[in-house]
């Protein structure tokens, strides 16, 4: 067999592999909504995916639910056209369509009503509703940053800054954890580590200076203080999100000094939430290996 055959052979093979690891991720949140989308990510992981393609394919699975809701209010229409890029919502709305119209698996997946209500949300995302986009204007003379990472316990969140941003001003919840002996299983202990160090942070950003935010930050609604004080000092905001599978993460907790106990793990990483383009300036991306990917402002690739 010539090498270009061969290579053809190959390509084919893991586009098949794509495509099968992808109809899963979706064909479980088509029957389970958003509650399936770790089970989902984990499947996606497990992938030959390149990074960017995951991460995209993340924000579809992340949205499929309000898709199919036959009506959506209008902040998530608004936030849904913000978040993903117009190309990589329609593709995916119109092959899922396609495959069903074709008598395919995801005949199974989707009931005809979810369709109906994907093309609903197709026709009025190209043609009729109006998005009102709420873009972040900020001084580009300012070039003070602030990192805020994203990531379950034991991804290595600090490992990585530490060896990456060590010039950066370190805000870190674990060490004030570590430091009066906080239980990080429970929310009222974490939301003391966090109350102690927001005014640290806010110092830091008042002086011009950049920080890192080194804490899971696993939702919007947890980085949202985060973000209006990048805003209110006027900082470049910087989300790296640890895209690590979740076996990988409970082996590197296992060698910390501060082991955090495994369903803790677990019920964080139910609750992750990828960043979204409407919070941040840029986002990077870090896979189990620390290869960084990364794009100013939106993400779309192929990996």
């Amino acid at each position: 067999m010539n090498g270009r055959k061969k290579r053809f052979i190959l390509t084919y093979t893991q586009k098949n592999i794509e495509e099968s690891d992808i109809f899963d991720a979706i064909s479980m949140i088509g029957k389970h909504g958003r509650d399936a989308f770790p089970v989902a990510r984990k499947k996606l992981l497990k992938s030959v995916l390149g990074s960017h393609r995951r991460f995209m394919l993340y924000k579809l699975l992340w949205w499929l639910p309000f898709i199919f809701n036959s009506n959506p209010p209008i902040q998530k229409w608004e936030k849904i056209a913000m978040d993903m890029p117009a190309k990589s919502l329609v593709e995916s709305i119109l092959g899922m369509i396609i495959s069903r119209e074709r008598g395919n698996s995801h005949k199974q997946i989707f009931s005809e009503s979810q369709i109906n209500n994907a093309v609903k949300f197709l026709r009025n995302y190209t043609m009729g509703i109006p998005i009102l986009f709420r873009m972040r204007i900020r001084d580009k003379n300012n070039i003070n940053e602030l990192i805020i990472t994203i990531g379950v316990a034991g991804s290595g969140k600090s490992k990585f800054i530490q060896q990456k941003y060590s010039h950066y001003e370190r805000i870190s919840m674990d060490r004030v954890r570590g430091i009066y002996s906080l239980d990080p299983a429970d929310p009222e202990q974490s939301q003391l580590a966090y109350r102690y160090c927001i005014p640290q942070l806010e110092k830091v950003l008042a002086q011009g200076k950049s920080a890192i935010w080194d804490a899971t930050s696993l939702t919007q609604s947890s980085r949202k203080g985060i973000l209006t004080l990048a805003r209110k000092y006027n900082a470049k905001v910087i989300t790296i999100f640890f895209d690590i599978p979740i076996d990988e993460v409970k082996r590197r907790n296992r060698s910390r000094r501060r082991v955090v106990p495994e369903n803790v793990i677990d019920e964080q990483n139910a609750k992750l939430e990828p960043p979204h383009i409407w919070e941040t300036d840029e986002i990077i991306i870090v896979d189990k290996n620390w290869r960084e990917n990364e794009n100013e402002g939106n993400i779309e690739g192929t990996g």
